[in-house]
């Protein structure tokens, strides 16, 4: 018993020093949390047994931040209008279980932008989800939304983007798989839903991608393009095609303590937001 006793105060002292150690780390990462600046968090499936430590985070996050909608969090980018943090979320792939995610962002008053794959939503049966899952988005077989789900979320004043057609690597696509990709899958959004205005390509970092097809995203029309590459934004950008959007992916946190340990590292690499600077000569060759 006396050693069962002592074994137990040492995990639970252990337990002590580690949180007390966690929250000093963050507190000493507070200003940074407080930076005047816009940051863009990311998520994808959230799981049921996940929603209320989501509603949990929203709170956090709300204390010290304006939580934002995605084309305002552009157009404070572009503005130069960094007076408060802000955040804004976003959601890829379209995941059915984002549909509660949206819910409990209402009840914080703000509103996300969910990046979907339109092909899926042409041919939604439980084996060509399955499909998609597996091969496109290399995760087990989950309900994903469908046209009705997203027009409900835009009535609701949350905004649609897009995800390419199929989720597909776009830096190992053809030109011509980069028309569907790309422009094919921006006129189903639009033809759908009036209006498709913000891009995120697959994956979401810089391997996934090539200046060919940043410029294809806004000659097709699209307004803004961004990554899964970690940052913020706090340097005003005029002109949106200079702005490569930085998204901070929190899915795989677990305990509000790291991600706002995250969300503040990020916002310590700011950068300049704007594309690799090693671009300007690759889009000149043209090849990266």
């Amino acid at each position: 018993m006396g050693n069962s006793v002592t074994w137990k105060h040492c995990l639970l002292r252990s337990a002590v020093v580690a949180a007390a150690s966690a929250d000093a780390a963050l507190g000493a990462l507070a200003p940074l949390l407080r930076r005047p600046r816009v940051q863009h968090l990311c998520f994808h499936h959230i799981a049921t047994d996940r929603l209320n430590a989501f509603r949990h985070l929203l709170t956090i996050l709300h204390r010290d931040h304006a939580l934002i909608g995605y084309g305002q969090a552009i157009n404070r980018t572009r503005d130069g209008l960094f007076a408060e943090p802000a955040l804004a979320l976003s959601f890829d792939d379209g995941f059915h279980s984002q549909l509660a995610a949206a819910r409990a962002l209402e009840e914080v008053g703000a509103r996300g932008c969910f990046f979907v794959c339109p092909s899926i939503f042409d041919y939604p049966s439980r084996q060509a989800t399955a499909r998609f899952c597996r091969e496109r988005l290399h995760c087990p077989p989950r309900r994903l939304m469908d046209w009705d789900d997203v027009a409900e979320l835009m009535s609701r004043g949350h905004e649609i983007g897009c995800h390419s057609l199929s989720h597909a690597n776009l830096a190992a696509c053809s030109p011509q798989e980069l028309d569907d990709q790309i422009g094919l899958a921006r006129e189903a959004i639009v033809t759908r839903l009036g209006r498709a205005d913000h891009f995120a390509w697959p994956w979401g970092r810089w391997q996934h991608v090539t200046p060919d097809v940043v410029r294809r995203v806004f000659e097709a029309g699209f307004a803004t393009c961004a990554s899964a590459e970690h940052g913020c934004h706090d340097v005003a950008h005029p002109d949106p095609q200079t702005l490569c959007i930085r998204r901070v992916v929190l899915d795989t946190i677990r305990r509000p303590q790291d991600a706002l340990t995250l969300l503040a590292l990020s916002a310590s690499a700011s950068g300049d937001g704007g594309w690799p600077n090693e671009w300007e000569q690759a889009a000149r060759g043209g090849e990266r």
